[in-house]
């Protein structure tokens, strides 16, 4: 188990970081299901 202010911080944390994480899973699905439009997303961002 974690200590009380442990927890809150990795709470916070993972508050903080969870659009950014919704973004990366959505990242992920695209590669997942689909090769091209991944490619497609990746030339938009290199």
């Amino acid at each position: 188990m974690l200590h009380d202010n442990e927890q809150i911080y990795l709470m916070t944390l993972f508050l903080f970081w969870m659009p950014s994480g919704l973004f990366s899973v959505f990242i992920f699905s695209t590669i997942l299901y689909s090769d091209q439009f991944s490619f497609n997303l990746y030339s938009v961002f290199l």
